[in-house]
């Protein structure tokens, strides 16, 4: 009886943690589903924002609004503005308002309430947005009503605001700022009053949260209710949270499992009653037909015991009509089954040597026919001639610097070379890629002469390089500068800067690329430039090979190796 109450026990416990993690997997993906929409929502709006500041219609009345002299032109050039908004917000579900702010009034479009009621009349509030988005910021800022207590009207309080600074991209002069005003149903992901009310039976309450911790959305009837449910989610014990976009808004979703579990424990309780009078139970029927089944169980045993695979006439006799009747017929069915599938692998396994030995010998005549990489130089330079006789000299040198390329890669990949062999090919790598980016970027090499002999490991830049062009000068159509500067450190240590004015790497994945650097964490392989470089310098040259890396978002990226001095390096022509 023991034995069978602690594995009633133990199953229940499995089984209630078994459940509590499928909940937690089932209302994660469900919380991570909702944070994916609203953060697709804000998106939207977030562009629609940043169309409204770079239409130069709108900028243009901004600007004369701001120089207005008379009255009359300030009533007249706001009725423009507020009719260019109006465009904007029309089309759009959530949006409430369309304002400009500028440091002496306002121009709003506000299809809830009129000018008097909307909170931009106040002057305190039309300072604290200007306070909030000030002419540095390039991004948009997320604020809600509720984060700064917002109280000029219920409309205000329930309302969340994108803030981008408005400027004349022309002179740079700064304007105000625009705020879009939208209804905090754009954090409703089917999560109506009457859900919310099931949720709490079930034990599982959702809210959006600020990061002053401040519950965003729903709104509840009182402000009472609304902090009981802060309460309730911040003082769970099991809580999931997803940041919505950049906002600095949270999806969260706190789970109680008392309230969650209390049918399983009041079943659990059962259980355990139950099991006593099954154990009890148990023990009669067990006396009972103990005698009765032993005859079966030593058959059954024999024959499993002399039971060999393959074996032919393996069978348990006996024609009693008792319970294990059915295992004993199940189990001669079972040998002849498995004598029949093991003659059917062994001739399987024949087919599967022939279709092996066909492969392999298929291997054989592709290896035979692949073609000769000299062959392939020698086919370069057939066109290239060709080319020149017909006057494409462009063609030509093109031509002339792939086969370069071609002849430099196709050798040994650990070979060691002199750095002026590396700058060489880097220049012939860098010009097809100029030519296939349409010139949207030049080339700047500044080396000191010293540095030409200096020996280093072949393909070490082109990595970097290619970051350099395919990433940094990511839709950028011409003004691209890629600039490679080279000195030598006492003598014995070659200090090399790769520099790009492209659009610079995101915060997180520049973090990541440092941790992979100083060696936090792993490299994965997703940056594959510098990943490449760095398992390169750290299998070549150990711990006496640096690099660094620095980025800034719109001004460009500058990677810095310096290496230690590994042999004299040999010229490939």
């Amino acid at each position: 009886m023991v034995p069978i109450l602690i594995i009633g026990l133990v199953t229940s416990l499995l089984y209630r943690n078994s459940m509590t993690n499928k909940i937690n997997e089932v209302v994660d993906s469900n919380t991570l589903q909702s944070t994916q929409m609203i953060s697709e929502r804000l998106v939207t709006y977030r562009n629609s924002l940043y169309q409204v500041v770079t239409d130069q219609n709108i900028v243009n009345l901004a600007d004369r609004l701001e120089d207005a002299s008379t009255e009359l032109d300030r009533a007249y050039g706001q009725q423009n503005l507020r009719f260019a908004l109006s465009e904007y917000i029309n089309i759009k579900s959530y949006c409430t308002a369309l304002t400009f702010l500028y440091n002496s009034d306002y121009v709003t479009y506000d299809r809830t309430a009129d000018d008097f009621v909307t909170i931009w009349h106040n002057d305190h509030y039309r300072k604290l947005f200007l306070g909030l988005c000030n002419p540095g910021i390039n991004t948009v800022v997320y604020v809600s009503g509720v984060d700064i207590s917002l109280s000029a009207n219920d409309v205000a309080s329930k309302s969340v605001y994108l803030i981008y600074p408005l400027r004349d991209k022309a002179t740079n002069r700064y304007l105000g700022v625009i705020v879009l005003s939208l209804q905090n149903e754009i954090f409703d992901t089917s999560m109506q009053n009457s859900q919310i009310k099931s949720n709490d039976i079930q034990g599982i309450r959702s809210a959006v949260i600020s990061s002053q911790k401040k519950v965003v959305f729903p709104t509840l009837q009182s402000k009472s209710d609304t902090e009981e449910l802060s309460d309730t989610i911040w003082n769970s014990p099991n809580i999931l949270t997803h940041e919505i976009s950049d906002s600095k808004w949270y999806f969260v979703t706190a789970l109680d499992t008392k309230i969650l579990f209390s049918e399983v424990d009041n079943m659990q309780r059962w259980f355990i009653l139950i099991t006593v009078a099954a154990c009890l139970l148990f023990l009669l029927l067990l006396l009972y037909t103990a005698n009765r089944m032993e005859r079966s169980i030593v058959r059954i045993a024999e024959g499993i015991e002399n039971y060999v695979p393959g074996r032919k006439g393996i069978s348990i006799g006996g024609k009693q009509k008792d319970e294990f009747s059915i295992l004993i017929r199940r189990f001669n069915e079972m040998t002849q089954r498995n004598n029949r599938l093991i003659d059917e692998l062994k001739k399987r396994n024949v087919q599967i040597a022939e279709e092996t030995d066909k492969h392999r010998k298929a291997e054989l005549k592709a290896l035979e026919a692949q073609i000769n990489p000299h062959f392939l130089y020698n086919v370069l330079d057939s066109i290239n001639w060709i080319a020149i006789g017909n006057g494409e000299m462009e063609i030509s040198r093109m031509l002339t610097s792939l086969g370069s390329i071609m002849r430099y890669s196709a050798t040994n990949i650990d070979l060691v070379v002199a750095f002026q062999a590396e700058i060489e090919w880097m220049k012939e790598y860098v010009f097809l890629q100029q030519e296939r980016y349409g010139n949207a970027f030049t080339f700047e090499c500044e080396a000191d002469e010293n540095t030409m002999a200096f020996p280093i490991y072949k393909m070490l830049l082109q990595p970097l390089a290619e970051n350099a062009i395919q990433h940094g000068f990511e839709g950028i159509h011409s003004g691209g500068v890629l600039h490679l500067t080279a000195q030598l450190l006492n003598g014995e240590r070659l200090k090399i800067c790769v520099a790009d004015n492209g659009c610079g790497i995101e915060a997180e994945t520049l973090r990541k690329i440092r941790g992979q650097i100083d060696g936090s964490i792993s490299i994965d392989g997703n940056a594959i430039g510098v990943s490449n470089v760095l398992n390169r310098t750290r299998m070549y040259y150990g711990t006496e090979a640096s690099i660094k890396i620095e980025s800034e978002i719109g001004k460009g990226t500058k990677v810095t190796l310096i290496l230690p001095r590994c042999g004299e390096g040999e010229e490939i022509q």
